[in-house]
């Protein structure tokens, strides 16, 4: 696993050909990394930083060149683009080295501040990721990234449900004009009898 990634919950979809990932980052491996490359000042993250500007203006006065990237929340940290993109080459070269094929690789992940702990459900009691709260908890997240990738779940769930009433319809007045058929021949039948 990458030493950019404390925790993370890879998931895929019945009707996904890809993978995507939801991932805690290991904050204090990834400030040394940014700072090994000389990408700890905001300004050489991204431009695209300008909400993170906005929000630290408001807490700090700072000159865009001496806003430093150990000044932010992790929560800020999360919601920068390029630190998405850096711990996603990060897994996706280390992939590589271990020889994962395409379809078994993260295509693309989402980051957030919160651990998965067992206080707040998303662990087990013997601190394994307990998938199912944390696919309910983040379920519009794991939607949005499939369909950032053109994986269009919820246009294919909603057509299979679409799909599945329709047959449903199909049974139930099938049965229903069968019956009705049968209660007419028995009728015919009677009424055959009776003279």
């Amino acid at each position: 696993m990458s030493t950019l990634v404390s925790q993370c919950c890879v998931v895929g979809h019945t009707y996904a050909s890809c993978l995507v990932g939801i991932i805690v980052p290991e904050f204090d491996e990834l400030r040394k990394k940014l700072k090994k490359r000389s990408l700890d000042s905001l300004d050489s993250l991204t431009s695209s930083v300008s909400s993170v500007k906005e929000k630290k203006s408001s807490l700090i006065s700072f000159s865009s060149s001496s806003l430093n990237i150990s000044e932010l929340t992790n929560t800020e940290i999360c919601d920068i683009e390029k630190i998405k993109d850096i711990i996603l080459e990060d897994i996706k070269s280390i992939g590589k080295e271990q020889n994962l094929k395409g379809f078994e690789q993260v295509k693309d992940i989402a980051l957030i501040s919160e651990p998965f702990t067992n206080e707040n459900g998303l662990l087990t009691p013997s601190d394994k990721n307990c998938r199912p709260a944390i696919k309910k908890l983040y379920k519009d997240l794991y939607n949005e990234l499939f369909n950032k990738l053109g994986q269009k779940i919820k246009e294919i769930q909603s057509d299979l449900k679409t799909l599945f009433l329709s047959c449903l319809n199909f049974f139930i007045l099938f049965f229903m004009e069968l019956t009705i058929f049968t209660s007419l021949t028995l009728e015919v039948k009677e009424n055959h009898l009776a003279e």
